[in-house]
């Protein structure tokens, strides 16, 4: 009777996630993709007449902001902009603002009730956002 040889089971299941192409993302960057995404909302108090998807406190430079959410659409990422509020929800202060020091500074020094966008990369379950874009509206 000859025998066969026969790889371990979970060797195979191993190999199998190890090639995966979430697995080679996470190796290479030490967890997922960024998500991008585009916020509209207002830094300080909003409009009575605005309806927010969501209330976040951003912390730039050390100091709490009040940001109103009116508007969060994924740019690039497997995910809905539902998932970004519900993830960012629990935390007091939502997110840590990182940028360049021109963009901090703009959004220090923007004014409340001040409508602005930002196109910035966050991760789920991550605490920073990183903003690459911010304009006044």
């Amino acid at each position: 009777m000859t025998r066969v040889s026969r790889p371990y089971p979970g060797l195979v299941l191993l190999a199998l996630v190890a090639a995966s192409p979430v697995a080679a993302e996470v190796l290479r960057h030490g967890m997922a993709r960024p998500i991008e995404a585009r916020i509209e909302g207002y830094v300080g108090e909003k409009p009575a007449d605005v309806v927010a998807d969501a209330k976040w406190v951003i912390s730039c430079e050390g100091k709490k902001y009040p940001f109103h959410v009116i508007r969060l659409r994924i740019v690039g990422g497997d995910v809905s902009p539902m998932n970004v509020l519900t993830a960012a929800a629990p935390y007091p202060v939502t997110f840590y603002l990182r940028a360049d020091t021109p963009t901090l500074a703009q959004f220090a020094a923007t004014p409340a009730g001040q409508k602005i966008t930002l196109i910035a990369f966050l991760r789920l379950g991550g605490r920073q956002l990183y903003v690459g874009q911010l304009t006044e509206q």
